[in-house]
């Protein structure tokens, strides 16, 4: 197994007081910097299957080729090798710029590269945590260690949400599997205004809490059709705004005949209330599923 790790130090801050002179100055608290964790990790393992087989697994668990780009494109100069040219690049999904987690993937060996700038304790501590659950993954995916947990993708229906100059305002409806005719048949509502929701949100039926349960940014295979939500599950009146981070959000939604359908939001085109004016467009696409509760499924 070959490693290289760089690292900076993580930033640690002690406010400092200035001490009083005789002239009179008053001590003051220089502001407190939050701790920062910034370097990148590359390391190669031998892999135990067929790199197509690997390579299908790993697109089955998020992650997707790097189109146009081989690993050693994506890898810093420093430590660009020429075991590295030509083997395929794939991006995990999952980690967010300026994060990255890609995996080049050989004839019988794999090396994956992970960099990351994150500020805040617990930020780092949730970095720290994903991608060593993500690094774990995929070295059980390169020996086929099948996970036992691992379920298989469910059966999902896709739903595109359009704003723009004319209509500020778009719904749908699960229950019918169409866009309704009124706000009061809608399930889910995409919605721009002037205020708080210039650059777009996400409601359920009605703008309060008990229609929209939010779950976090999984993958399919990471989600229970059997987990709706029950009366202690958190509820939020929506989300906002709607920016590229919100892909990958699943989250379940409580429809007008009070059933649960499991959603996900697959991508996300971005804009604002002044945008739609100048004639753009945004667009928000949802995947989605019904929950198991036990009622026969449309």
């Amino acid at each position: 197994m070959l490693m290289k790790m760089k690292k900076a130090v993580p930033v640690v801050v002690v406010a400092i007081l200035a001490l009083g002179s005789l002239s009179g100055c008053k001590p003051r608290a220089v502001p407190a910097v939050p701790a920062t964790d910034k370097g990148y990790t590359l390391c190669s393992h031998h892999i135990g299957v067929s790199p197509s087989t690997f390579i299908q697994a790993l697109q089955q668990n998020g992650f997707e080729t790097i189109e146009g780009k081989t690993f050693e494109q994506v890898v810093p100069r420093d430590d660009q090798s020429r075991a590295y040219i030509g083997i395929v690049a794939l991006r995990d999904t999952t980690v967010k710029e300026p994060n990255e987690f890609i995996v080049g993937v050989g004839s019988d060996t794999f090396t994956y590269y992970q960099s990351h700038n994150v500020s805040g304790e617990e930020r780092i501590k949730d970095w720290n945590t994903h991608v060593e659950k993500r690094i774990d993954l995929v070295k059980k995916l390169a020996t086929n260690k099948k996970q036992s947990h691992q379920k298989s993708e469910p059966d999902v229906k896709t739903v595109l949400l359009q704003c723009n100059k004319a209509a500020t305002r778009t719904g749908w409806s699960f229950v019918t599997g169409k866009m309704p005719t009124s706000r009061r048949e809608a399930d889910i509502i995409l919605y721009f205004d002037k205020d708080d929701c210039s650059q777009g949100a996400i409601f359920g039926s009605d703008d309060e809490e008990g229609y929209i349960f939010p779950i976090g940014h999984k993958l399919w295979s990471e989600l229970s059709l059997a987990d709706v939500p029950q009366e202690d599950t958190k509820s939020v009146i929506g989300f906002l705004p709607m920016t590229k981070d919100k892909e990958g959000l699943a989250f379940w939604v409580k429809t007008r005949n009070d059933r649960y359908a499991l959603v996900k939001i697959k991508s996300v085109r971005p804009s604002s209330f002044s945008g739609l004016s100048s004639g753009h467009t945004a667009e928000i696409v949802l995947e989605w599923t019904w929950g198991k509760t036990g009622q026969e499924d449309n």
